[in-house]
């Protein structure tokens, strides 16, 4: 009986070993998958709006929280964020104080269309002189 009890409890420990690992596994996966998700917007920023246009606007910080990638600047006093909405797909927002609640400022942006800096440019034009 004694024997018995000390196989199982070897079995569930083995089995506990092999979960421990698999967790693990998946935890370095997904934060693969989360650095390729990082890499590839800030690749779509990068290409849709040009490097002209990201270094006029100031220094940005690329931010990744929990399945939102986005990119933040300051523009005069406003604190802005481009986040991503899905693919290559952002939206301009203003942010408040708290940095919690936006206001969007013009259409979702393509990133990956030929207008994209031109869309952009007109959101920021409307975050200068549009919201006072």
């Amino acid at each position: 009986m004694k024997d018995e009890l000390q196989d199982q409890m070897a079995r569930a420990r083995g089995l506990i070993e092999a979960t421990r690992a698999k967790d693990a596994e998946l935890m370095l996966d997904e934060d693969k998958q989360r650095e390729q998700d990082r890499a590839k917007f800030k690749g779509y920023v990068e290409t849709g709006l040009g490097q002209d246009v990201i270094s006029a606007i100031g220094p940005v910080n690329f931010e990744h929280k929990v399945l939102q990638q986005s990119m933040t600047f300051k523009y005069g006093s406003r604190n802005l964020r481009l986040q991503q909405e899905r693919g290559a797909v952002a939206r301009l927002v203003v942010l408040d104080e708290t940095q919690f609640s936006y206001r969007q400022l013009g259409p979702p942006i393509n990133l990956n269309s030929q207008d994209a800096p031109n869309v952009f440019l007109h959101a920021l034009h409307t975050a200068k002189n549009g919201l006072r």
